[in-house]
């Protein structure tokens, strides 16, 4: 790693978040607690909001974490799942 630009090594420690974030994800389907990750977000604006900069930090991914509201109407409506088949294919 001591050789890599720091181009690199940002991109490769950005990459390794997705270990400690699936096991967060795992550990709250364990729990029961609703959550998910997310990209697109504005980085700079976090980075500003938590003081990641100052702390020698870049923000790669987020992790929304909580319980749904029990006064949300659409949680118990049947999950709409398409067929491997419907969205895939198989190169061989």
């Amino acid at each position: 790693m001591n050789d890599r630009s720091i181009e690199d090594k940002q991109v490769w420690t950005a990459k390794q978040t997705y270990i400690p974030l699936s096991n967060a994800l795992a550990v709250c389907a364990e729990l029961k607690i609703d959550s998910t990750p997310m990209e697109g977000f504005d980085a700079d604006e976090y980075e500003r909001i938590l003081g990641l900069k100052e702390k020698g930090l870049k923000a790669a991914v987020i992790l929304a974490i909580g319980y749904r509201s029990d006064e949300d109407a659409t949680q118990h409506g049947n999950k709409v799942r398409k067929s491997v088949n419907s969205i895939s294919k198989v190169v061989e």
